[in-house]
């Protein structure tokens, strides 16, 4: 069954095509929940998968991180700091979703925020 739903989100209009599985939609008082189901094998899915992002064995990753907050965690765990850009780049997402994604995890305590400007660099905070 394939279904075709076109997104229109900050002027840009979008088809996504859904071979397996539906969006799940609820509605919460004056809220709607969409939740998508990402096919195999996606962009993200091999720069993720890729040997140099591999966690390493004495750290856990927190079981409630979304899949973009599990992969800038491990890389951290093999490279120690990352910038917004770098950031961009691993995920391929925008900047404005990148600097939402690095303050909510600044927020939950994930990542440590150093310097400042162009020199702002993020590093994992230690379980220590």
């Amino acid at each position: 069954m394939n279904s075709i739903i076109e997104l229109i989100t900050q002027g840009e209009s979008k088809t996504l095509e859904f071979k397996e599985s539906l969006p799940k939609i609820e509605e919460q008082n004056d809220f709607v929940d969409v939740e998508f189901y990402r096919p195999q094998n996606t962009k993200m899915d091999d720069k993720v998968s890729g040997t140099a992002l591999k966690p390493s064995e004495n750290r856990r990753i927190p079981s409630d991180c979304s899949e973009q907050e599990k992969a800038i965690i491990e890389y951290l765990l093999e490279n120690q700091t990352i910038k917004s850009k770098q950031v961009e780049e691993l995920l391929g997402i925008k900047e404005s979703r990148t600097r939402e994604l690095l303050k909510n995890m600044t927020h939950k305590k994930l990542i440590s925020k150093l310097g400042s400007g162009r020199n702002t660099h993020y590093k994992a905070v230690s379980d220590e």
